[in-house]
């Protein structure tokens, strides 16, 4: 299983030339089975986005920074995503608010991106609650955004705080 903690997607049909440009950035990147999606592992992140930001990419359109991927069957989908958005749940404080989002590639008809959405809004509110924690939600702009993004047997999620978001414009969920 390749390790991943990054997910780019390219301008429709450039995932080749987006796969050449990113030789010169630190780092592995491998096409998937889905057009213009590239997965990728980098040990800083942070870096990544900062010398993203520096040096324009003509084909790359969506830089997603994850937390944790994780490999699954549509029987284990739901309760390995809970496991990796507990540690997450964790950073979310009584000020904030939060939202969910999934962006899902494959298992067309099996699973719903609302559908995970909803589910998974309710298991961190639920979590928030357990924790004293006055869970608000903000669909429009959220403090902390909780990104799932599938692609096929794979996922991954993470936890895009607004700072980040504003800062990198390549970070589009």
């Amino acid at each position: 299983m390749q390790r991943w903690n990054v997910l780019l997607t390219s301008y429709r049909n450039e995932r080749d030339f987006l796969l050449e440009e990113l030789d010169n950035y630190p780092g592995t990147f491998t096409p998937v089975e889905f057009r213009d999606v590239l997965i990728g592992f980098v040990k800083d992140k942070k870096q990544l986005l900062e010398a993203v930001k520096e040096n324009y990419i003509p084909s790359l359109s969506r830089l997603i920074p994850l937390d944790s991927t994780f490999h699954f069957r549509i029987g284990t989908f739901k309760e390995k995503v809970q496991e990796a958005i507990d540690p997450l749940t964790k950073k979310i404080g009584k000020e904030d608010t939060f939202a969910v989002r999934c962006e899902r590639r494959g298992f067309e008809g099996e699973l719903s991106s609302q559908e995970i959405e909803r589910e998974i809004g309710s298991y961190v509110w639920k979590k928030l609650e357990a924790r004293s924690i006055n869970p608000e939600v903000d669909l429009e702009d959220p403090d902390l955004l909780i990104v799932i993004e599938i692609v096929g047997p794979r996922a991954g999620v993470g936890l895009i705080d607004k700072e980040l978001r504003e800062k990198y414009e390549v970070i589009q969920v």
